[in-house]
């Protein structure tokens, strides 16, 4: 029974990372959703993989320390995602 009170807390806690570190790479995903480059499900599951990442602790300590990025760390489980809707929303290559 632990392991589903587990997930689920770490879904409660870990819930806003995805949101922090698109904002971080200067990406809007409500203007993302409206432009039709990713619709709510793959927002939904962009969340979830964050959630269930095993570095959230570090994604919070860099998103604590550096409001910016260029590019999301290496152990993040979003990165070539965040990074497409950041191309396809700035038009950088």
């Amino acid at each position: 029974m632990a392991a589903p009170v587990n997930h689920m807390y770490r879904l409660l806690t870990y819930r806003g990372l995805m949101e922090r570190m698109a904002r971080a790479l200067g990406v809007d995903i409500e203007m993302a959703v409206m432009d039709g480059n990713i619709d709510q499900n793959q927002i939904e599951r962009l969340k979830l993989r964050c959630a269930l990442c095993d570095q959230p602790d570090a994604c919070s300590r860099l998103l604590l320390a550096r409001s910016t990025m260029e590019v999301a760390p290496d152990f993040c489980v979003n990165s070539s995602v965040l990074a497409e809707l950041r191309r396809k929303s700035t038009g950088v290559c």
